[in-house]
């Protein structure tokens, strides 16, 4: 049987730590990225954001309705490429503007 070494204990125990600390920071930086998409603002992990809401904002049904009304005319078949790009910048401007 061999016996460990100082060095082969400090070794081992860098090698725990290394691993445990990856299986706590992995998990960590999912849950970062899943705020950084729910919210636009930069910010800490763990920091908490108030957000106010916003007066000239529209609601769902008003954003549907105005999205029916811009896209209409892509029902009809008769576009050009850059009218399909204008009318999907109208769309995001839209949905950007939707109250959250």
């Amino acid at each position: 049987m061999m016996l460990m070494t100082d060095l082969d204990r400090n070794t081992r125990t860098l090698i725990v730590c290394f691993a445990v600390a990856l299986l706590a920071l992995i998990p960590l930086r999912f849950v970062e990225v899943g705020q950084m998409m729910v919210q636009e603002q930069k910010q800490v992990l763990g920091e908490r954001v108030v957000v106010e809401p916003r007066t000239d904002c529209l609601s769902v049904e008003e954003a549907d309705v105005l999205v029916r009304g811009v896209t209409q005319s892509l029902v009809s078949g008769e576009y050009e490429n850059e009218d399909v790009n204008r009318i999907l910048k109208i769309v995001e401007e839209i949905e950007a503007n939707i109250c959250r």
